[in-house]
């Protein structure tokens, strides 16, 4: 999976769906968040069994995929990507989970 989007557009999506996720669940899988590139859409999705929380974006797909990625980890990747951002809002972020290579 490979996409380019605004660093401000996928914290905003990240930090939402990260809300729902349980950081000590019973199922491992339940502290990750789901994301998707498809066409030229991101969909991130998040879960506690209770809820689910889906939020959709635009974004520039290279490579289509799918993965599950630990909530707390990826917050933490996009909240450092801002620190180190000179415009956060103009910025473009090439993020490649395939080769687990997020610039």
């Amino acid at each position: 999976m490979k996409f380019k989007i605004k660093t401000s557009a996928l914290k905003e999506v990240v930090s939402s769906v990260s809300r729902v996720v349980d950081p000590r669940p019973a199922t491992p899988s339940l502290q990750g968040i789901y994301l998707k590139t498809r066409e030229d859409l991101l969909e991130v999705v998040g879960s506690d069994l209770d809820i689910v929380l889906k939020a959709r974006t635009a974004v520039k797909t290279e490579v289509e995929g799918e993965t599950l990625v630990n909530a707390r980890v990826l917050s933490e990747i996009v909240r450092n990507c801002l620190l180190y951002t000179s415009d956060a809002a103009d910025d473009m972020q090439c993020v490649d989970l395939g080769g687990r290579r997020i610039i």
